[in-house]
């Protein structure tokens, strides 16, 4: 059924994109084959240094809730710090600031903040929502 909606739905290729990355987050091969059979190309990563990645990575919190940015590989991931990491939204570099954020279900993206060459915020941006997590520091 699937195959057929995407094979006769006409649906354009940069609206699968989303859907690719989520089924490969979930490893979910058939779905990754059949998307990638209707044309979805994975987002391309703006390239950044391991080092630089680290440097991004840390705690943040908002209204008292801490959320935690950890590298995984070429990309980062945020989530509340008692969340899964399952339940993390993948962030994908489109310059050394600004970032796509993948499985939030809406468009979003996250974008740091560095001052004095220091990370001081993240400020998450889920649909019309967004939500600015401070860095904190020694975390």
């Amino acid at each position: 059924m699937a195959a057929f909606i995407l094979e006769q739905g006409r649906i354009p290729v940069a609206n699968l994109t989303d859907s690719l990355e989520a089924a490969r987050a979930q490893n979910k091969t058939d779905m990754v084959a059949m998307l990638e059979k209707a044309g979805a190309k994975p987002y391309e990563d703006f390239k950044l240094e391991p080092a630089y990645l680290a440097k991004l990575a840390g705690t943040y919190t908002n209204q008292g809730v801490e959320f935690i940015v950890v590298v995984n590989g070429a990309r980062l991931a945020v989530g509340p710090t008692a969340a899964p990491p399952a339940n993390r939204l993948t962030l994908v570099a489109k310059d050394a600031t600004t970032f796509r954020a993948l499985g939030a279900g809406a468009p979003s993206s996250g974008v740091f903040k560095i001052e004095n060459d220091a990370v001081v915020s993240l400020t998450l941006s889920i649909g019309p929502q967004n939500i600015v997590l401070t860095r904190v520091e020694g975390k």
